[in-house]
Parts: structure tokens; sequence; C-alpha cells
């Protein structure tokens, strides 16, 4: 009896950190996604570019 709550408890305890290293594996690769879909939509060549300062309009201002 006491080598199966041995078995038990070890089994228990390796199920639990296995279970912990899948969330982390999941949570990073979810955080991975979530980088590579902001670089998609916010690309630089994508954006309208910004006003330049022309001297001879002086309503015009960098933004």
């Amino acid at each position: 009896m006491m080598m199966d709550q041995r078995f038990d408890r070890d089994y228990q305890a390796a199920r639990a950190t296995f279970h912990d290293s899948i969330d982390h594996f999941i949570r990073d690769a979810m955080a991975s996604f979530r980088a590579l879909d902001a670089i998609q939509f916010a690309a630089p060549w994508q954006q309208k570019a910004a006003r330049r300062c022309d001297p001879a309009r002086p309503g015009l201002t960098w933004r």
C-alpha cells in the first residue's frame, strides 16, 4: 500500500509539472503570434507618410 501511495504522489507531481510546461509553451506561442500579428498589421510601409514642414505654407507642421 505504501508503494502505491508513493507512486501516486510522484505521478501527480509529474503530471502537474507536465501540464504547467504545456501551459507555459502555449502562453509563449500565443505571445509570439500576437507579436507577429502586430508586425503584420502595423507595417510601416502601409502607414501614411507624415506631413513635412513647408516654409512656403506655414500652417503645415509635423505630425
